[in-house]
């Protein structure tokens, strides 16, 4: 996916705000705080606006954007605020953003709409719902509830630590993400078994002044292949080293995309750190991530 923003963010609501939330969150970006162009709005605000617009608004479009901002944020960073606690005294551990489905930072109006629209669509939530609107949309209310957000209700105490964020999966395929619990194997098992890409590791950079063999000058055609389960696309080969490739395709590579290339004796997965148009075609630098060697010359390609 290009796009890198928080469409959240832009339009002001929680990752899980109901999709009538989202749709009041955009009509009030639009219309009453006047980002459209037409009440006197940047053109760039409203684009940015409807772009977030065009794909939380659709269920599947939406899910595809989840799933991609999940591997990219924190679910914490994503909500703008930890559930810290909240008014201590009344033993209230609620985060009254959550409860509406707004951003932190979400001015009045969004919180005005939210309200109006989670009142009438769940009902049952009633008096949670008017205790969250009564304190954000009171400023001076509001401004003590987020001072409790950050210290916990103390005044002098420190911020609570956030706790350390452990992953549950550790080693899988860098192209298709395919979990191996014993990646990198020391044994037979060099490929992935979902996309068979190589899953051993780059050797470490010699040391200056040696090499682990000559840096291979090929202008030779190779393969190139952006996603799992994708179509093929043509690619040439300029120069490759056990760390790094250089190539140059048609394709209008990102930096930081991961990629899969496969190639005479050669089959790789990299990531793309820099990328130039040059006369019709794109020269792109990868760095290695996983690589496998064939030295009698076989067409390493598992994938076609």
């Amino acid at each position: 996916m290009n796009e890198r923003r928080n469409y959240y963010r832009i339009l002001g609501v929680q990752p899980d705000a109901p999709a009538k939330v989202i749709r009041g969150a955009y009509r009030t970006l639009m219309q009453k705080l006047q980002v459209h162009p037409d009440l006197g709005g940047e053109v760039r605000n409203a684009a940015t606006v409807n772009a977030a617009w065009h794909v939380l608004r659709h269920p599947s479009r939406r899910a595809d954007y989840d799933r991609w901002l999940l591997e990219e944020y924190d679910i914490r960073d994503l909500a703008g605020a930890t559930p810290a606690p909240t008014a201590r005294q009344q033993g209230n551990r609620r985060n009254y953003y959550r409860v509406l489905g707004v951003q932190p930072d979400a001015p009045l109006a969004l919180i005005q709409s939210a309200y109006r629209i989670m009142s009438r669509t769940a009902p049952e939530k009633g008096m949670l719902l008017n205790e969250a609107y009564d304190v954000l949309s009171d400023g001076k209310r509001r401004r003590q509830y987020d001072r409790s957000l950050a210290v916990d209700g103390h005044s002098n105490a420190a911020p609570p630590k956030p706790p350390v964020y452990k992953p549950v999966i550790l080693r899988y395929c860098d192209f298709c993400k395919t979990p191996h619990s014993g990646y990198p194997r020391s044994g037979d098992e060099h490929t992935c078994i979902e996309c068979g890409s190589p899953l051993q590791r780059p050797a470490p950079a010699p040391a200056q002044g040696q090499r682990q063999f000559d840096r291979m000058r090929l202008g030779v055609q190779a393969s190139l292949y952006e996603f799992w389960r994708g179509p093929q696309y043509a690619c040439r080969l300029e120069e490759v080293t056990p760390i790094g490739v250089a190539l140059s395709c048609e394709r209008a590579l990102t930096v930081g995309q991961v990629i899969r290339i496969g190639g005479e004796g050669f089959d790789a997965v990299a990531r793309v750190v820099h990328t130039s148009p040059r006369g019709g075609t794109y020269h792109c630098g990868l760095d290695v991530l996983s690589v496998a060697w064939d030295h009698a010359g076989m067409l390493v390609d598992a994938l076609s």
